[in-house]
């Protein structure tokens, strides 16, 4: 998600293109950040998504929209990702990090003289999807479901 190129991202090539790209329109960072953050990263893979899905299904229609979107994938940042026909919950690994002292964090990805996010690794989907059905008979406390 552009988090970082130290990280098990940093595998994917659209992540190293995502990072090249921001470092070439951002050569001296932004918001203090010489990678784009994570949330920069996920607003325009979703919206690429959207709008792929919505050219492809040539309307804003919701039924068309829907249609086009169940069971679809998409090469995301950080890998596949798809959207689950039986129930619209998108299927994706999460990227997790350990905060970390400043001093130990590479210099490349190092931008606040705190303890801060260090090097993220991917947890794969199939070791956190949720079976279909469950998140509507059972909430899973901390999980957000959109």
């Amino acid at each position: 998600m552009g988090l970082s190129d130290q990280s098990d991202h940093d595998s994917v090539s659209e992540n190293k293109e995502w990072i090249k790209i921001w470092r070439d329109r951002y050569p001296n960072g932004q918001n203090l950040s010489a990678i784009p953050d994570s949330s920069t990263g996920m607003a325009v893979n979703a919206y690429s998504w959207m709008f792929d899905v919505v050219k492809r299904a040539g309307s804003l229609e919701t039924e068309k929209l829907s249609k086009t979107w169940e069971g679809d994938k998409y090469t995301a940042l950080w890998g596949d990702v798809e959207m689950r026909a039986c129930d619209h919950l998108i299927q994706t690994g999460i990227g997790k990090a350990q905060i970390i002292a400043a001093a130990d964090i590479p210099a490349d990805m190092r931008f606040f003289d705190f303890p801060f996010i260090g090097p993220a690794t991917l947890t794969p989907r199939e070791e956190i999807s949720i079976a279909p059905g469950r998140h509507q008979q059972q909430p899973l406390h901390g999980l957000i479901h959109l």
